[in-house]
C-alpha cells in the first residue's frame, strides 16, 4: 500500500498532526506513570497503549480518507474511545479511593 503523503490535502495533513499528537500524550501517560503513586501505575500504562493505539489509528485514517471507512477502523476508534472513557472512570475511582484514605488517617485534602 502506498501512504498518502498528499501534504497539499488539509485532512491529511490534520490527521497525522492528530496521530503525533495522541502518541505524544501516550508516551507521556507512559513515562508520567512509572514515577506515579503505585495506585496509578498499571492505570496510566493502560492508557498508555490506548492513546498510541488511537494515534495510530488516525495514522490509518489519513490512508484511508474518512474514520467510517473501512468498518474495522470505525471499530477501532470506537473501541479506543470505550477505552478510553473506561480509564478516566477508573482514574475517578483510583483518586476516590486514595482522599478517603487520606482523610481517614486524618489528613484533610481537596
Amino acid at each position: 500500500m502506498k501512504l498518502n503523503t498528499d501534504l497539499t490535502d488539509p485532512e491529511v495533513i490534520g490527521n497525522y498532526i492528530e496521530g503525533v499528537f495522541w502518541m505524544t500524550m501516550g508516551f507521556v501517560l507512559g513515562i508520567a506513570g512509572r514515577k506515579a503513586n503505585p495506585a496509578f501505575q498499571k492505570l496510566s500504562l493502560i492508557a498508555c497503549a490506548v492513546f498510541l493505539l488511537f494515534g495510530l489509528s488516525d495514522l490509518v485514517e489519513a490512508q484511508t480518507g474518512a474514520w467510517w471507512r473501512p468498518l474495522w477502523l470505525l471499530a477501532w476508534k470506537g473501541l479506543c474511545l470505550v477505552a478510553m472513557t473506561w480509564c478516566y472512570w477508573k482514574f475517578r475511582q483510583i483518586k476516590a479511593r486514595l482522599v478517603v484514605a487520606d482523610n481517614s488517617r486524618g489528613h484533610l485534602t481537596q
